[in-house]
């Protein structure tokens, strides 16, 4: 494979028929170079301190960088994962300011990529209700500019490797088990009040009364054992609760 000549239709079929985490690794390898670029991340959006084999972490970061990002959970404040929550195509990294609002430690998490040897990102989010978010990056060294011409291949495989690693950790089959359930209209409320609503916004929204949403509100704070709404809101999207982009599943 070269990055002038990308064969889609052969590669798909090989993330269709891939048998291992291993072989994915490899094929993602691969394909990243295929595409022009050096690095890729493969993941679901969970604290990787609390593994799960249904669960999908696959990347070949550098190994400083992974450990900054993993083990220092530089992830708990990445703008990549965070704009994923806002839309359902794939965007360059450049582009994340119009997304989402780039806080300075948002943007710290970013320049500090740079440091590591990393360049321009192109990511694919990952959107499956009722389980937690995912995403597939792909990233060139540090000083290479993005090959655009390749990132609609890239929104493809990086669509294909994410189902590979549901399917082959059996996610697409048993589906993920989430200890915390909400209600319905809990997660109605959560989902809004993560959009940053006050409770008396999301009771005009949903037609209820602003007690009522601070009641329902609290008691998904309860069933999280969580004190802030923000934990909350974190606890939720992470479960596959909420969405920030599509509401409630």
């Amino acid at each position: 494979m070269t990055r002038q000549n990308v064969n889609l239709r052969n590669l798909i079929s090989q993330y269709q028929n891939v048998a291992s985490l291993a072989e994915l690794h490899e094929l993602l390898h691969r394909s990243t170079r295929a595409l022009g670029f050096a690095h890729f991340m493969l993941i679901h959006h969970t604290d990787p301190s609390k593994p799960n084999d249904l669960l999908v972490h696959l990347h070949n970061y550098p190994a400083n960088q992974a450990t900054a990002y993993f083990e220092e959970q530089h992830f708990r404040h990445d703008p990549v994962l965070q704009a994923c929550n806002y839309t359902n195509v794939g965007f360059a990294w450049d582009e994340i300011h119009t997304l989402i609002q780039m806080t300075p430690r948002l943007q710290n998490t970013l320049n500090s990529c740079r440091g590591y040897g990393l360049g321009e990102g192109y990511t694919v989010p990952a959107h499956v209700p009722g389980e937690p978010p995912g995403s597939c990056s792909f990233v060139t060294k540090a000083g290479i500019p993005l090959p655009r011409e390749n990132l609609i291949a890239a929104e493809l495989i990086g669509s294909f490797a994410f189902q590979a690693g549901r399917r082959i950790t059996g996610l697409a089959a048993k589906g993920y088990p989430t200890a915390t359930r909400l209600t319905q209209r809990q997660r109605d409320c959560v989902y809004w009040m993560a959009r940053g609503k006050t409770d008396w916004e999301i009771a005009t929204i949903l037609g209820i009364g602003e007690e009522t949403v601070t009641q329902h509100i609290n008691l998904a704070r309860k069933r999280y054992c969580v004190d802030r709404r923000t934990a909350l809101a974190v606890r939720a999207v992470h479960d596959g609760q909420v969405s920030a982009i599509g509401g409630w599943h």
